[in-house]
């Protein structure tokens, strides 16, 4: 950009920023998008209070909560529905949404 050059695709992958969103989010984006209420309920009650450990040989570590990441199970679910609103808050008329990758051509 700095030698009149502009950029002409950006790209976004949002894969590992998921793994760190906190288990409110996910949960309150469902509610927003009018999801039912018994799906959003049990969904908060899959992600909320989970704890995991590491097991190396015979030791197990002691148990720890987690709060935040979905998981395999629920993961590509509710990152779609946390990212389905993304056209409405980016204006362009070239962005294009594929798995856990954005694509934004100038």
């Amino acid at each position: 950009m700095d030698t009149g050059h502009g950029i002409n695709i950006v790209y976004l992958d949002y894969r590992k920023a998921f793994d760190l969103v906190n288990h409110a989010k996910p949960i309150e984006k469902q509610m927003l998008t009018n999801v039912d209420s018994a799906v959003c309920r049990w969904t908060a009650a899959f992600l909320q209070g989970r704890k995991m450990r590491v097991k190396e040989r015979l030791e197990f570590s002691d148990l720890v909560l987690v709060l935040s990441g979905t998981g395999s199970v629920l993961g590509s679910i509710l990152f779609l529905v946390f990212i389905n609103d993304l056209p409405h808050w980016i204006k362009s008329s070239m962005l294009l949404l594929f798995a856990d990758d954005t694509k934004e051509r100038y």
